[in-house]
């Protein structure tokens, strides 16, 4: 987790440069353009990474096929939106988008070829060189990006960026291959996997047509350069979410499939997971949420104002999802895909029908609405689990009910601070400070007077691990 944060961090320093260097017009045709690339990148995976990953005692060539299946897939795909780029454009509503869509499709096809590398590094618990790779390969294309748009080429800065990463990634992955494609096929392992993979690329298409219908909804009722401020709210949010629980999410089904056959281990390391995601993660979400006018400003600039009303509300349902995530790994090592699709199928069926029937009066009001419709998965995600694990849903809720009144107590202080603040201190980076330190003074207070045995816990828990070593 470290390691890769170091290459998450530089990704967000990387995303705040280019968005003071770009115009919110620049960066919501890209987002258009890469809704597509996302669709296509999805479908060809087909669930075959989770598969791969979950499933015990794989042969070498099990492989095989549903790597070939899935390149076939990708190029194929990719050729046909590039034919048909001013088509799915007119369907994006989107002027501009052809060249761009036409040009980035073809990263699909590489994207595959470097996640079934990645995928068998996976599953040997090979962490620390991909999470290097990510380092190495962010670098690499940041330079390259901030040098395309200081030359003068504006948008194809975004490009270049997401073309020099895969291309580095790709490079690093097969000079060092922990697997190597042969023409033996085994079409039963194919069906196998395929089977798992349907639950997966199911859940996943779920999780998508919600996702992109509240950013066709924004392209649709407000237009290009307002989705462009969402595109960039929402982008702070998914970086927030591979910060503090990618990395996490990503190790936690190689290792849980390790161990799925001892239910009494899992459940322990559930509610575990369950404590040091709300007591250690939640809470930075929560403090983004309260301080997001300043964060916004000091970001990002004056010509980006409006991103913080979009902010807010993602970063309390990230705070929600930093534990929820973590529901689908448990449950798909034990091998039941299926339920994550179900919980996936209720927030996210919910997600077009508030977005059409709850009326909005701008694009801080949908993103609240879209987060709205995305709790009400949670008590089926939590409920399922525990069901699954045998553990009894109120443990886990007092597990995290200190860290969830702590995080309310602290924003509701930020707010109160600020508006007696705000006539005394006319600098926005000393506001940031005063009520930054205020959130996380009334936060330590509450969560650790309330939940003192988690604190311990947890400090026991990083206590043994730095032992460890």
């Amino acid at each position: 987790m470290a390691q890769n944060w170091g290459g998450r961090f530089f990704t967000f320093a990387l995303f705040v440069v280019l968005a003071r260097l770009l115009t919110p017009h620049d960066f919501g045709v890209v987002s258009a353009a890469n809704i597509v690339l996302l669709f296509i990148a999805m479908v060809s995976d087909f669930g075959f990474g989770e598969a791969i990953v979950q499933r015990r005692n794989m042969k070498h060539t099990d492989v095989n096929l549903p790597f070939f299946f899935s390149l076939f897939m990708s190029l194929t795909l990719a050729f046909v939106v590039s034919m048909n780029a001013e088509i799915v454009s007119g369907w994006l509503n989107v002027e501009g988008v052809e060249i761009v869509l036409a040009t980035i499709c073809f990263i699909a096809p590489l994207t595959t070829l470097s996640q079934f590398q990645e995928y068998n590094y996976r599953k040997q618990l090979r962490f620390k060189a991909l999470a290097f790779r990510v380092f190495v390969a962010n670098i690499i294309a940041g330079a390259a990006s901030i040098a395309t748009v200081l030359a003068g080429f504006g948008i194809w800065a975004l490009v270049v960026q997401m073309y020099v990463t895969i291309l580095v990634s790709l490079i690093w992955l097969w000079s060092m291959p922990v697997w190597k494609p042969t023409f033996t096929l085994d079409f039963k392992a194919f069906r196998e996997l395929a089977r798992f993979g349907f639950s997966v690329v199911t859940m996943r298409v779920f999780d998508f047509l919600a996702q992109r219908f509240v950013e066709f909804f924004v392209i649709g009722r407000y237009g290009v350069a307002i989705f462009g401020l969402y595109a960039v709210g929402a982008r702070v949010y998914q970086i927030m979410m591979q910060l503090l629980q990618g990395a996490l999410s990503d190790a936690s089904l190689a290792v849980l499939s390790t161990i799925a056959h001892n239910r009494a281990k899992m459940a322990e390391l559930y509610l575990k997971t369950i404590v040091i995601s709300n007591f250690l993660f939640a809470p930075v979400f929560c403090f983004v949420a309260a301080l997001s006018p300043e964060i916004s400003l000091i970001l990002f600039g004056a010509k980006w104002e409006g991103v913080e009303d979009i902010m807010r509300p993602l970063m309390i349902l990230g705070a929600v999802q930093c534990s929820q995530f973590m529901n689908g790994p448990f449950l798909s090592a034990m091998g039941r895909p299926s339920l994550v699709m179900y919980v996936s199928a209720i927030k996210n069926l919910a997600a077009p029908i508030a977005l059409l029937t709850i009326p909005s009066a701008g694009v801080a009001d949908v993103a609240m609405i879209w987060a709205f419709s995305q709790f009400l998965g949670t008590p089926f995600s939590f409920g399922l689990t525990a069901r699954e694990l045998k553990v009894p849903i109120l443990r886990v809720i007092l597990n995290a009910a200190p860290a969830v009144l702590g995080c309310v107590a602290a924003d509701l202080a930020v707010d109160a601070l600020r508006d007696h603040l705000s006539s005394s201190i006319d600098s926005v980076f000393l506001m940031g400070i005063v009520l930054g330190a205020s959130y996380f003074a009334v936060y330590g207070m509450i969560s650790c007077s309330l939940g003192y045995r988690q604190v311990k816990t947890i400090v026991t828990f990083v206590r043994n691990r730095m032992n460890s070593r």
